[in-house]
């Protein structure tokens, strides 16, 4: 395997300053109590075993509860279901993220995070996404919202789940492109019937957004603030505006007025002032992969997808959407970007786009496009309290941060800490899952990680399916959940880099 280079950040050789004993962190309450450092706080992100919430400051007996603050539904009103469990473990150096339930086996054991109720682990019970649409496609009328709404019926129904039992709505949503966009995730519970008082989050981790709002709802679990949580993450890339910046005030005389195309800024990094193709440029150049390498990753990867589709693969995950078509309205059952009439002599005649005889072309990119999926979670106890089936268990998440030049890297670190995390190997996973930004970002991934082709991206990625940054992540996670049990696979790995310079990756395991 490649000896790793060490340019990517791993976590413990961060540069971030220490939060403050009542700074709100990533995955753990804000509050911190009494004494050294490593007995009143856990790393950020890092969630404490068994340990509902972290006392404030200043002395407080072992069995404080706090109250629901006379909701009539337990996890809702002040003190949501929080309960003190002890003080928390000592930190371990670098982490971020968490690591749920690991089996008694494990190597790397740690006691299991207590979901409220006294329930242990945090669930899949339900996994769909919608078909995805082309740029300026059947879905370009459809919002993120209108999609995700989609998506998240099509999970509750699927899983047999009440929307009366959902404690919280987290959705992962990067551009914002439509004028609702700002409320998506609230707008997506109240419109499937999620109760009025049930909390909703937006987040946003760019291409990660999809895992994110998973790695969200565990902690909302695994910190007793919710038993079932409704995750999502969506895209509209068709809706995204033109926009004329700096004119709200008035302007000069004779100043030139210019359309912004807030697609093409969003995919420009201004700190590092480049395109992301241009880090996949980079990454090509350090790795030294050439043009015809990625060519080839490009046409296995549409040859697979159109196999899968042809299979059925895709079925247990897909949530047909009715389109309006010249024809009149139609069901829409499959993804439109892939073109699995594409050959390598077709790809090689592409011209490169960024770099003169560069790597990336239109060809070996990942589409952009229009699409959501929803994953419902629950913990242990919520399956026994509504009779729901759980899909598989969410082991472990991670995400880290890496150089913003070579952004495409960023699932090597968040790969190699989730399985430290969960004390697991790459041979122990079953599947594979890394999001093809591009041709050469997918290929450095594979070659600095040792990664087996023949369980890595089975049924195709992004080049062929296309990739709305938001709703990837979901889309992976519902692909893996079900092709684990198509397969009898035990253990799966799902990861995307993010612009900026980051990676997020979350392991699996299958219940059947």
């Amino acid at each position: 395997m490649p000896a790793y280079s060490g340019e990517v950040s791993v976590p413990g050789e961060t540069r971030r300053q220490a939060p403050l004993p009542t700074q709100a962190t990533n995955g753990g309450p804000g509050l911190r109590g009494p004494g050294p450092a490593g007995e009143r706080g856990c790393p950020r992100g890092r969630l404490p075993p068994a340990c509902g919430a972290v006392p404030s400051p200043g002395p407080a007996p072992a069995e404080l509860r706090l109250g629901t603050g006379g909701s009539a539904r337990p996890g809702r009103g002040l003190g949501r279901g929080l309960r003190w469990a002890g003080p928390c473990p000592p930190p371990l150096p670098g982490q971020r993220g968490g690591a749920i339930s690991p089996t008694a086996d494990s190597p790397n054991p740690r006691r299991p995070f207590q979901a409220r109720g006294g329930g242990y682990g945090v669930f899949i019970v339900a996994a769909k996404r919608t078909p995805f649409g082309s740029y300026g496609g059947l879905l370009k009328d459809f919002t993120a919202t209108d999609l995700t709404e989609h998506a998240a019926r099509a999970a509750l129904a699927a899983g047999k789940v009440s929307p009366e039992i959902i404690d919280s709505v987290v959705v992962g949503s990067v551009m914002q492109s439509s004028a609702d966009a700002i409320y998506i995730a609230r707008h997506v519970g109240l419109r499937v019937g999620v109760p009025v008082p049930v909390p909703a989050l937006t987040v946003n981790r760019l291409c990660g957004s999809g895992f994110q709002s998973i790695a969200s709802g565990c902690q909302e679990i695994c910190l007793n603030e919710s038993e079932v949580v409704l995750c999502g993450g969506a895209e509209s890339m068709s809706q995204a505006p033109y926009a004329v910046r700096n004119i709200r005030f008035g302007t000069r005389l004779g100043a030139e007025l210019k359309l912004e195309d807030t697609l093409w800024a969003a995919l420009t990094d201004t700190y590092v002032k480049i395109p992301m193709a241009i880090t996949a440029e980079n990454l090509a150049a350090k790795y030294n992969i050439t043009r015809e390498d990625c060519d080839r990753y490009a046409f296995k990867t549409q040859q697979r997808c159109k196999a899968a589709h042809d299979a059925g693969y895709f079925n247990a995950e897909m949530a047909p959407i009715e389109v309006k078509t010249k024809k009149g309205k139609e069901s829409m059952q499959k993804d439109k970007q892939p073109k699995p009439q594409t050959s390598l002599e077709q790809l090689a005649k592409l011209p490169s786009v960024f770099k003169k005889d560069g790597t990336v072309t239109a060809g070996n990119a990942s589409g952009v496009c229009d699409g959501a999926g929803a994953v419902i979670i629950a913990s242990e106890s919520a399956l026994k309290k509504h009779s729901l089936t759980p899909l598989a268990r969410v082991v472990a998440y991670h995400s880290s941060g890496c150089d913003p030049s070579i952004m495409g890297i960023g699932p090597v670190p968040a790969i190699t800490e989730v399985l430290k995390k969960a004390g697991l190997t790459l041979k122990d996973m079953d599947l594979v899952e890394v999001n093809e930004a591009f041709a050469p970002q997918y290929l450095a991934v594979e070659k600095v990680l040792g990664l087996d082709p023949e369980k890595t991206n089975v049924n195709g990625g992004a080049i062929a399916m296309g990739h709305p940054l938001g709703a990837s992540g979901s889309r992976i996670t519902a692909h893996l959940v079900h092709e684990l049990r198509h397969c009898g696979g035990k253990y799966a790995v799902g990861s995307t880099c993010i612009g900026g310079g980051q990676g997020i990756a979350v392991i699996i395991e299958n219940t059947a």
